[in-house]
């Protein structure tokens, strides 16, 4: 699977810093899912020379920013910022440049319906799962169990 990404990735974000790439395709791991929707990451630029022990700091990023979002995000700058640079691992940017205009949606991708499971494939998974100490394990086990069981019929 990362190969065929890799081939349609690479041409698009080779005239991009490895930073600014790790921006474009983290964004909507990166912020949280209001700020993922309404904004999305144009360019970084760096002022100055490379510091050779730290690398590049003080950066600035560019958003294109949903116009009735602006003023949220304004207010709520300081908070994207920390959250990139604590994602990045060091202070990469410093301030933000909001510019405003239509954000192009893409449609969530829809689940699948999944056929209802038998009593024999619930006694199943339960049984598989019973000995299972942490709950919130045993838990995400058996609803991953059925959902592969439902998905595939088997």
């Amino acid at each position: 699977m990362a190969r065929p990404l890799d081939a349609v990735t690479r041409p698009l974000l080779k005239s991009r810093s490895a930073v600014e790439a790790t921006l474009l395709l983290e964004w909507g791991r990166i912020v949280d899912a209001e700020t993922a929707a309404n904004t999305r990451p144009e360019k970084l630029r760096f002022a100055g020379p490379r510091n050779p022990e730290s690398g590049r700091n003080g950066g600035i990023l560019h958003l294109l920013v949903a116009p009735a979002f602006a003023p949220a995000l304004q207010h709520g700058s300081r908070q994207v910022i920390e959250r990139i640079n604590g994602y990045l691992g060091w202070t990469a940017i410093a301030r933000l440049a909001l510019r405003q205009g239509p954000i192009l949606r893409t449609a969530a991708p829809r689940r699948p319906k999944l056929r209802q499971l038998s009593a024999a494939e619930e006694s199943e998974i339960e049984s598989a799962t019973a000995e299972i100490r942490d709950e919130r394990l045993r838990t995400a086990l058996a609803r991953l169990a059925r959902a592969v069981k439902a998905d595939s019929g088997t």
